[in-house]
């Protein structure tokens, strides 16, 4: 399972690719070009499909922690339900988010 404690600090998206920058390299910024308000993540030599995940990276780390949040809902709201009949499903469902 992914500890995602471990990338609480990350620079925040959105993030997108910059294919033409001064030097011919390629890189990846964060923040919002009409606002001037742009980070540097990193320079990098990849594919497209791979700068693309990069690019992804803070959307599908907050999918990860939605999709988790909601399981864990699901799960409460189960044992809530009738603990006796779901409990091992609820045991499997908490296990799958911590």
């Amino acid at each position: 399972m992914i500890d995602t404690d471990k990338y609480e600090g990350h620079t925040e998206g959105p993030w997108w690719i910059n294919h033409k920058d001064g030097d011919g390299a390629t890189s990846i910024w964060s923040g919002t070009i009409d606002e001037g308000d742009m980070n540097h993540v990193a320079d990098v030599d990849a594919h497209d499909s791979d700068l693309r995940l990069i690019a992804d990276a803070p959307l599908l780390l907050a999918e990860v922690k939605r999709l988790r949040e909601a399981i864990a809902d699901v799960a409460t709201n189960m044992e809530a339900a009738d603990a006796s009949y779901m409990g091992g499903f609820i045991k499997d469902l908490l296990e799958a988010i911590e």
